[in-house]
């Protein structure tokens, strides 16, 4: 064997005849990698052959595409790269358009409040904020009295809805809405988007009713089936909330009443 390759990497000094040189150490190898060859080299400070050190050396090289991070954290190569998928959009032009209304329609602080209780929460935040320009009042007790005649002539047909609150000496208010309003002959109506609200200065909780029956009466109004509020206007004494747990039972509750208010569910634009 004539000269051989001296690996510049490696940094090891004369091989001649099969006899390796490193460190002053001379000793008579085959190659560490594929055991069969005779080392003509170093790679990595084992004994090689020339063969073995190039196609260790391709073997160990990074795909140009990978990713890679002192942390280890991110790690990546072109086929995970691959797998990544854009978000499709929406095909149709009925879907690009509900897509458009969904932004449009959404306001900030509205996203934890059903469909249900929307136009009532957006009410309850102008009432609470004293945004009474923006609201209108169809019936006050103190200002139009206390009668059955004069709350149906002042609040039925209402076609925006109306929510009725009542103001109590302890300190809060109670309400009770229906985005269809009551009607005059119609005895009952279904309205799967009414309910009753707790509200104390600028703060109110929705609540949703047992069920979604409202009942227009000639003394008043009863909000569900099992009396979640039932307001008589002719005869105070009989009014009924079972809703609200401090009042439910209490029979000299409708004492606390100090005015009854009754609003347009809308607000004004």
């Amino acid at each position: 064997m004539g000269e051989s390759p001296v690996c510049e990497e490696c940094y090891i000094g004369d091989i001649t005849k099969g006899i390796l040189a490193e460190d002053n150490k001379a000793e008579e190898y085959t190659c560490l990698f594929c055991t069969n060859g005779e080392a003509e080299c170093l790679y990595q400070g084992k004994p090689s052959c020339i063969s073995c050190k190039s196609n260790k050396k391709i073997n160990n090289k990074s795909p140009a595409a990978s990713i890679k991070s002192d942390s280890g954290s991110r790690k990546g190569s072109i086929n995970t790269l691959k797998e990544f998928t854009r978000p499709v959009p929406p095909q149709s032009i009925a879907e690009q358009f509900k897509k458009i209304i969904e932004i449009n329609t959404h306001r900030r602080g509205d996203s934890s409040v059903s469909v249900q209780f929307y136009k009532a929460h957006k009410f309850l935040q102008k009432y609470t904020s004293n945004c009474f320009n923006e609201i209108t009042c169809l019936y006050n007790s103190k200002r139009d009295g206390m009668k059955s005649s004069t709350f149906h002539e002042k609040c039925d047909e209402c076609k925006y809805g109306i929510i009725m609150i009542l103001s109590l000496s302890t300190g809060y208010e109670i309400a009770a809405f229906t985005w269809k309003g009551i009607k005059k002959g119609n005895f009952q109506i279904n309205d799967s988007q009414m309910g009753g609200a707790f509200i104390r200065d600028t703060k109110f909780e929705l609540i949703p009713f047992k069920d979604n029956i409202i009942c227009s009466l000639p003394e008043g109004i009863r909000f569900s089936s099992e009396n979640d509020l039932y307001v008589n206007f002719d005869d105070i004494s009989k009014c009924v909330c079972t809703f609200d747990s401090r009042l439910k039972g209490n029979q000299i509750w409708f004492s606390y009443i100090e005015e009854i208010s009754v609003y347009k569910l809308q607000i004004i634009e």
